[in-house]
């Protein structure tokens, strides 16, 4: 990590003021209840928020918090975590230490940064006792997790432990259970909830919720009650952001409907699913494509049917879609699916390419392991028979078909790919259009690593797609 040095205050710490914004903001930091999940859309201002709540005790010299992320990079990469409290902590004089990962303040109060990467990680703090604990996206840890460092959440420094969390929307957490009363019936904040405080228990596992500490206790003698309230973030909460940087606002106009729901509506409940990822009508069938040029390319990526027994479950496929992109809009020339063995595969392979000329890129979905690299060796060879010099190559899947589907499905959604107009239509549709709940995903699958490697050089930064083997 690059030291960054820092420059003699212009003012006095005791001059200084730190406050949050007006509003959604505010209330987070003025919130008396045990536990408070600061959440909803994408730019709300919610992690500047979690790093300030961390400041409100640094005056005491036996104070800590700790944040908490999934994985190391979260915390240190451009623009997370750390780099944001660089820009506060050293106005009041803390100190960084980048090897404990952790600010130490002129008192002796610690702020510290962890991770913990799986459901293991958190025995690394059995035994802590931290005052604040601090969450940042919540979702992405497992209920297990975080009732876990709840136990650590003890304070002998005079402060009523505490714990602050933030996150964005995720159906499929069990946060967004957590969190329903908080919401209306589509999974959007009521604004009469937000801030309202209510007490929970937890009993054998299950939580059990109440209106007051003293109602839950009584029917749970010998169980604790802890409050609890959710206060939703949406852009329109930071108004810093939106002066300094109005183009966030159009970015986030710009994502596929689901992505819109959760990060600029903070959406709890919608989910990809059925005609919500692809819809049949966003999709133009067009009766002549434009032909490949100087500025056009044109890949035909398979998704292959592995095994007979694969055939034989009558929902997988060998499919291979032929995409073309030709000034930022991408065609599907062709689609074929069939439901052939490793040999059956082979031959289908071997033919198509032979009608798609040697201008087609050839691209395949490899399987993991030492077979996957095998099976290219052996696609390579017999593909190289055509011609030696067949643009052939298998690439490796990254993240899950829903993530790698999803930048295909935002360009569908834009208006930007295409069908030709061919018997092949409707069948496509209808998968497309069924996934991710429907039984086949193998047409979907080939079509996102088309999508995918017509655009190689910005997906692979992304960690989601596919990379060359």
């Amino acid at each position: 990590m690059p030291v960054k040095q820092y420059k003699k205050l212009p003012v006095k710490s005791s001059d200084l003021i730190l406050k949050p914004q007006s509003g959604q903001q505010e209330a987070f930091l003025t919130t008396s209840a045990d536990f408070s999940i600061y959440g909803g859309g994408a730019g709300g201002g919610k992690t500047y928020a979690l790093l300030l709540e961390a400041l409100r005790h640094v005056t005491n010299p036996k104070f800590g918090a700790v944040f908490f992320r999934q994985s190391f990079p979260q915390i240190t990469e451009e623009g997370a975590l750390w780099d944001t409290s660089e820009d506060i902590y050293p106005l009041l004089g803390a100190i960084p230490r980048r090897g404990t990962l952790d600010w130490l303040f002129p008192s002796g109060a610690k702020i510290g940064f962890g991770h913990l990467g799986n459901e293991q990680a958190k025995y690394k703090y059995q035994g802590s006792q931290i005052p604040l604990l601090l969450i940042d996206e919540l979702t992405h840890f497992s209920e297990s997790v975080v009732f876990y460092l709840f136990s650590r959440n003890r304070s002998t420094c005079g402060i009523r432990p505490y714990v602050r969390c933030t996150t964005n929307p995720d159906a499929d957490s069990w946060i967004a259970g957590f969190v329903d009363w908080w919401l209306d019936d589509e999974g959007f904040p009521i604004p009469e909830h937000s801030g309202v405080v209510r007490y929970f228990v937890r009993q054998s596992g299950e939580i059990v919720w109440g209106s007051s500490r003293d109602e839950l206790e009584n029917r749970y003698p010998g169980l604790m009650a802890k409050s609890f309230t959710f206060i939703p973030a949406k852009i329109e909460d930071n108004q810093i952001l939106m002066q300094q940087n109005p183009e966030y606002l159009a970015n986030l106009q710009a994502l596929h409907p689901v992505d819109q729901a959760r990060l600029l509506y903070g959406n709890w409940k919608v989910k990809e699913e059925s005609g919500k990822l692809f819809n049949r009508a966003w999709f133009e069938i067009v009766d002549d494509v434009p032909p490949l040029d100087y500025n056009g390319e044109e890949v035909r990526f398979w998704d292959l049917a592995a095994t007979e027994a694969a055939v034989r479950s009558n929902a997988c496929y060998t499919a291979g879609v032929k995409m073309r992109l030709v000034d930022e809009i991408y065609y599907v020339v062709d689609v074929i699916a069939e439901q052939v063995g490793p040999v059956g595969g082979d031959e289908l392979m071997i033919a198509t390419a032979q009608q798609d000329g040697l201008w087609c890129k050839v691209r395949w979905e490899l399987e993991g392991g030492s077979s996957g690299k095998r099976d290219e060796e052996h696609i390579k060879q017999l593909l190289m028979g055509l011609h030696p010099d067949i643009d052939a190559e298998g690439v490796r899947p990254l993240g899950d078909k829903v993530k790698r589907a999803k930048p295909l499905a935002t360009d569908t959604f834009r208006g930007k790919v295409k069908l030709l107009r061919a018997s092949w239509n409707d069948r496509f549709l209808n998968w497309m259009h069924d996934f991710p709940d429907g039984k086949v995903k193998d047409i979907t699958d080939a079509a996102s690593g088309a999508h995918f490697c017509l655009n190689e050089p910005i997906r692979y930064q992304t960690g989601i797609g596919y990379y060359k083997s």
